[in-house]
């Protein structure tokens, strides 16, 4: 079973439960390349509505999703619209809510707003469930993909968004805000009625957005994951691409990697290995490129490269046949590591099994829907696209964050917890934080590992204004500074050692 996978701001969360889930009406099965987020490990990709003279379609595949900046959640049409809040949560978030609501479709003339939909549907529904709004005034459709199914139910026939939901829901945007731009691949923990959504145990496929190098916070998709346009082979070829999985080794120590050569792997039609540096995957001519090998000496055209592990500890493994446009349908690589190691890394716990996600970077947790969860200031000035399409208030200044219940806290982990949350989610400035910061999550959290699922080390009943919030989510990171980048907020905040 895949576990639930949290790709920060946009990207990235992946889940598969046991069973089918059936899709409630009102909301449509993806018909596309992917129809699982699993197979890239972000928002499923789907297919776009049938083009006509009178509509065009703004559904966006998974590399051109917008990160959720704090700014974008702090002034968009739909939450900080306690008009348009209050008929979200109160129907069924599917596209009969918004045929029927014209006010709500208004909302998302507001780019804005449109991010945070997105966001919203991507953590409330599961990669079978997307939901589809028409504008009739312009003549735009959207179509939105679900992912982490924190609350699916919230589509069906005369469902609503209950308080739970929305909490989950809360979690899960504020776990994904960003004050930096960047995507980072992350683990989802809490204790969710079903453990599964939020559980750890599935391994980890590459994540396909480039790694940020040095101070750069420059991310392009990794091209190689696309299906190829024209005819093309050879390792060099950045299409057609098949994101495998991470492993975890000593650095330093000596990997085997074949596709049918040496009893590892197998030989597909004319496999092709490429392999990368860290949990991203990687194109052709990219700094990450720790391997690429079309055939061998000892096997022929089934491939076998060794290399010696990466300093960073870990690998992404990808395939691809030399003559085929889109990437392969099932895994071709084996892998053989001397020493310590792990292939297939799993998503969870320590570093001692050889786990993907190992900082526990904090909790995050609150309400974010509701008059009741805005600050006076935003009632007061409500942001909103009037009938003329004109969005009001958007740039009025507020005193302070305009959630008066979205909290943080942070782990033990970091050596300045308060200046690493700061970066992560305010910018540096702490007028522009997307949530509260509490403290230590070791000092406001109840429960530093919830009943559910033991040893995943999520927190629970995290304090927030005196609350003790039952539905925190709990991130953690391949690495520490993952979400803030390389530049000078890291080396104040950095962690020297894998806290918890």
């Amino acid at each position: 079973m895949t576990s639930a996978k949290h790709w920060l701001a946009g990207a990235l969360v992946s889940v598969a439960l046991g069973g089918v889930l059936a899709a409630p009406v009102g909301v449509s099965e993806p018909t596309g390349r992917y129809k699982e987020a699993a197979g890239r490990g972000e928002f499923a990709e789907v297919s776009p509505f049938e083009s006509s003279a009178e509509a065009v379609s703004l559904q966006l595949p998974a590399s051109q999703i917008p990160v959720l900046d704090v700014g974008v959640l702090q002034t968009n049409a739909l939450l900080q619209n306690p008009e348009a809040v209050k008929l979200l949560t109160s129907s069924p978030l599917n596209a009969r809510t918004f045929e029927k609501n014209p006010m709500l479709v208004m909302q998302l003339r507001d780019p804005g707003a449109r991010v945070t939909l997105q966001h919203i549907v991507s953590c409330a529904l599961t990669p079978r469930q997307t939901l589809q709004v028409r504008d009739l005034a312009s003549g735009t459709r959207y179509e939105y993909a679900g992912s982490a199914g924190l609350c699916p139910g919230w589509a069906d026939i005369g469902g609503s968004a209950s308080y739970a939901c929305q909490e989950w829901v809360s979690s899960c945007l504020l776990t994904r805000t960003t004050s930096v731009g960047l995507r980072v691949p992350m683990s989802l923990r809490g204790e969710h009625e079903y453990p599964a959504v939020l559980a750890t145990g599935g391994s980890v496929r590459p994540f396909s957005f480039a790694r940020a190098a040095g101070g750069s916070q420059a991310q392009p998709p990794v091209a190689s994951l696309d299906p190829c346009s024209s005819q093309a082979g050879g390792v060099s070829r950045n299409c057609g691409w098949r994101a495998e999985s991470v492993g975890w080794c000593a650095a330093g120590t000596p990997v085997t990697v074949g596709a049918g050569c040496k009893g590892l792997g197998s030989a597909g039609v004319d496999p092709m290995i490429r392999v990368c540096d860290g949990v991203h995957a990687c194109d052709h001519g990219s700094p990450s490129v720790v391997a690429e090998v079309e055939d061998s000496v000892e096997c022929g055209r089934a491939p076998l490269t060794v290399f010696a592990c990466p300093t960073s500890g870990y690998f992404g493994v990808m395939t691809a046949e030399y003559l085929q446009l889109v990437p392969p349908s099932a895994n071709l690589a084996g892998v053989s590591i001397v020493g310590a190691g792990r292939y297939p890394a799993p998503e969870g716990n320590t570093i001692h099994d050889g786990a993907v996600f190992t900082w526990r970077e904090g909790g995050f947790y609150g309400n974010l829907f509701g008059a009741e969860q805005l600050s006076r200031e935003r009632l007061a000035r409500p942001i909103s696209v009037d009938s003329m399409g004109r969005l009001m208030n958007a740039d009025v200044p507020l005193s302070s964050t305009p959630f008066l219940h979205a909290y943080a806290c942070m782990s033990n982990a970091w050596n300045s917890p308060q200046n690493y949350y700061l970066q992560r989610s305010c910018g540096g400035d702490s007028s522009r934080c997307a949530a509260k910061y509490q403290g230590l999550c070791a000092s406001v959290c109840r429960v530093q590992d919830g009943a559910r699922v033991k040893g995943d080390f999520d927190f629970g009943a995290c304090v927030g204004d005196g609350v003790a919030w039952k539905r925190p989510i709990t991130t953690f990171l391949n690495s520490a500074c993952d979400a803030i980048g390389r530049g000078e907020g890291c080396a104040v905040s950095m962690s020297l050692t894998r806290g918890m």
